[in-house]
């Protein structure tokens, strides 16, 4: 018998698992291609997979898709409380991008780092981390590398071996990513390539120059992917001899092998006496959750940039603080203002990462003025910290016209790719993206039964209509030699036309060619009725050569409110900016900072 749910859903629906299971594989392809209904429908579900079932597995699934931020809270916080070594922790805290809870876990749980229980706490780190080991191996002559990373686990446990050891040797090639990371933690790096596979004596070259000094006295410490015969390693260590060498230790990505068993992994009995053997068994893992922090900082991730100019900040107003007590105040306010908006944003809206790269611009180049001021002892002068203090009390957050870019993030690529996949090249962007949205959508309002798009520059506005659902077809007419008659491309079937309600969309008109060349085509289908969309405002326009066919024009004018509209316009489609539904933050609001 179907369950119903509780307390969530007060019409008592009951729980249909085929219905939750379509509506999950819907939702999957993007939150905007689902009803407002079907989205309240997921979010009931997801809260009776929550309160009534207790599986927070599939809770998180639903408020994942959903980007429902309040409900991924309160499963973190129920697996904080009872479940604190879960697979699904760190995945729940890096979707809600609590960067502290995940350094806590971190610091806290080495046994569930090292059986991988928190690999998932460094999704964020692996693109950059990647990257680097890719700039690496490039710079040492385009090394191909061979092996895998244990993520996580090798970028903390070589953290913490490079404060023991004075200098890396890889061993070309499986352990080149390593040596990379080693690198990345400031370790100096000299690499060694041994061929020992099928000979009976390896040879061995240095990838990089060597000089006595690089080892004389020094913790050396190798790398490579896995033992088998111990020869490699055996090599390496035969080349070190002619240097007075401190100590050696290998770390191999592979685990070690007890005496006897198969796998994968490292087998120690050929290695050298002596040699201290790290794996990721018995590496040490200790200050992980202040070792991802520290990481985030130095691969200059957004938020490690973030997290530093905070602390920047915040350093500054201590310093200020005894001589100008209210420029530390106004650095304090200015500071807790961006930052709690940057967090505060939807981070799974397209366009998001730009904005909040445009608040650390806005956050970095107040904090140059203030130093270029404090510098050159400008606070001396009268009214000149008065004016920066008012100029950071009234700096915007989110930045000024933000929405701009989460509109260009949102349509930009689609309106290139109308274009390309009808074969036509187009350049062209709308100059001012929202005012043009907000012509669409009164265009779309007039009941319009299709629009015909005027390529090449009405591609870049499609997706506009085609978003509102209105469907299109299109013409391509490009421009002509003053002595040569216009051309017309058709992409789809006229008769779809006829006796349509049809909205002719189109960047500007000068000569008013173009639209008498679509007229031509055009009117032996009869449209029941003909619109004219452009997508510039009529200061760009000759609307006297606009054909009197159009009964009425819709024009891209500026308007203050353009921004508000197409906020309102994401959320009606399941897209929040901030991460509280229905709630904005104050510019004026001020919170605790997060660093400690």
């Amino acid at each position: 018998m179907p369950e119903k749910f509780s307390r969530r859903n007060p019409e008592h629906q009951q729980f249909n698992d085929d219905e939750y299971h379509h509506l999950l594989s819907r939702v999957e392809n993007g939150i905007d291609g689902i009803s407002r209904h079907d989205y309240g429908r997921l979010v009931q579900f997801g809260y009776h997979w929550l309160d009534d079932k207790g599986n927070t597995y599939e809770a998180m699934r639903v408020f994942e898709a959903v980007q429902d931020f309040q409900g991924l809270r309160k499963i973190a916080d129920v697996l904080l409380r009872e479940q604190p070594d879960s697979f699904d922790l760190p995945r729940v805290l890096n979707d809600l991008e609590d960067q502290e809870n995940i350094r806590n876990i971190l610091n806290r749980g080495e046994v569930a780092l090292r059986e991988r229980a928190y690999e998932r706490a460094f999704d964020s780190l692996n693109e950059p981390l990647y990257e680097y080991i890719g700039r690496f191996l490039e710079e040492n002559g385009a090394l191909q590398a061979t092996g895998m990373i244990n993520e996580g686990i090798d970028l903390v446990a070589i953290r913490n071996l490079a404060r023991e050891y004075d200098i890396a040797v890889p061993i070309a090639r499986g352990g080149l990513k390593q040596g990379a990371i080693a690198h990345f933690w400031g370790m100096p790096t000299r690499i060694i390539d041994i061929a020992a596979h099928k000979r009976k004596v390896p040879k061995g070259e240095w990838i990089n120059p060597v000089a006595p000094e690089d080892f004389n006295g020094k913790r050396v410490l190798l790398f490579d992917k896995d033992a088998v015969t111990g020869s490699s390693v055996q090599k390496t260590v035969s080349m070190l001899e002619p240097f007075r060498i401190k100590s050696i230790g290998v770390y191999f990505t592979h685990p070690v092998l007890e005496p006897g068993s198969d796998g994968i992994g490292t087998i120690t009995d050929g290695l050298p006496k002596g040699l201290k053997i790290f794996s990721p068994g018995n590496a040490p893992l200790e200050h992980a959750g202040d070792i991802y922090l520290e990481a985030h900082e130095r691969l200059e991730t957004l938020y490690g940039r973030r997290r530093k100019a905070e602390r920047q900040f915040i350093e500054e107003a201590g310093k200020v603080q005894e001589r100008f007590p209210e420029l530390a105040d106004a650095l304090r306010a200015f500071a807790s203002k961006q930052f709690h908006v940057f967090d505060f944003l939807n981070p799974y809206v397209p366009g998001m990462p730009e904005v909040r790269e445009r608040i650390l611009a806005i956050v970095n180049r107040l904090y140059r003025d203030h130093r270029s001021l404090l510098d050159d002892d400008m606070y001396r002068l009268p009214g000149v910290a008065e004016n920066f203090r008012r100029i950071s009390a009234t700096t915007q957050a989110p930045p000024r016209g933000f929405e701009s870019v989460l509109i260009t993030a949102r349509y930009k690529k689609e309106g290139e790719e109308a274009a390309r996949r009808r074969n036509v090249e187009n350049f062209h962007y709308p100059s001012n993206p929202l005012a043009a949205f907000d012509a669409a959508r009164k265009a779309v309002g007039e009941d319009f039964d299709a629009a015909l798009i005027v390529g090449p520059e009405g591609f870049a506005y499609e997706p506009y209509f085609r978003d509102f659902g209105l469907p299109t077809a299109a013409v391509n007419i490009p421009e002509s030699g003053e002595d040569e008659s216009r051309t017309i491309r058709l992409f789809d079937d006229a008769s779809t036309l006829r006796g349509k309600r049809v909205l002719v969309v189109e960047d500007d008109v000068h000569t008013g060619a173009t639209l008498r060349k679509l007229l031509e085509w055009l009117m032996p289908q009869n449209p029941a009725r003909l619109g004219l969309y452009l997508g510039q405002p009529e200061q760009f326009q000759r609307v006297t050569k606009i054909p009197q066919a159009f009964a009425a024009v819709y024009l891209a004018e500026e308007n203050p409110a353009s921004g508000k509209i197409f906020e309102e316009y994401l959320a009606s489609r399941n897209l929040k900016i901030y991460k509280n539904a229905g709630v904005s933050p104050s510019v004026s609001e001020s919170r605790e900072f997060l660093l400690p």
